[in-house]
């Protein structure tokens, strides 16, 4: 029985590779510059002094994460890191340097920025995990279906035609191709019973 199912055995196992590869690349995306440096950020944001011990790469990566203007991008970090500077001088150096209005304004841009992009990454999430859970839907249909028809001792019929119609069409097949699967299926059904 098996050796007539190779062809739906070599599509299901590649068009189980793909949604696992999908299912993987969905993950990454959801890994975001906020959620990996949200200790800092808020740090940052609950006090401006902590600045002093941040590395400024992260206040960078959020905002080549935002969709704004490089000279925008390049003004709020060089206010960061001239922030910096004016902190550290006062921390290491005892100097009296105060931050100024137009600096603080700065720092409220960037947070303002920064809660822009958590919503929107928020959106992304949920839509994302919405997708994963699709994917690993299907993924683990045919899965089970691959086990199925790998299994020798089963004795299950293979009736799920409408997971079979999604496999064929999502796979781009030729109908000769097709035919010669569904005919196998019955056979394998036949053979079963």
């Amino acid at each position: 029985m098996l050796e007539e199912q190779t062809v739906l055995i070599t599509i299901l196992r590649e068009v189980i590779a793909s949604y696992d590869r999908k299912m993987e690349t969905l993950i990454k995306s959801n890994n975001s510059v906020l959620l990996l440096n949200s200790g800092a950020l808020d740090s940052l944001r609950d006090n401006l002094e902590f600045i002093t011990e941040m590395d400024l790469s992260i206040a960078l990566s959020v905002l080549n994460e935002l969709n704004i203007k490089k000279e925008e991008k390049d003004k709020i970090y060089n206010y960061l890191d001239s922030i910096k500077k004016l902190l550290t001088l006062n921390k290491e150096e005892h100097t009296t340097y105060e931050i100024t209005n137009d600096q603080l304004a700065y720092v409220e841009l960037f947070f303002k920025k920064v809660d822009e992009l958590a919503e929107k990454n928020k959106q992304q999430h949920l839509d994302n995990l919405k997708k994963i859970a699709k994917l690993n839907s299907i993924r683990s249909k045919y899965g089970d279906l691959l086990d199925q028809i790998e299994d020798s001792n089963n004795k299950k019929y293979i009736s799920d035609l409408n997971l079979i119609s999604l496999l064929l069409n999502e796979y781009e097949l030729e109908e000769k191709t097709k035919r010669s699967i569904l005919i196998n299926i019955m056979k394998y059904n036949q053979k079963v019973n």
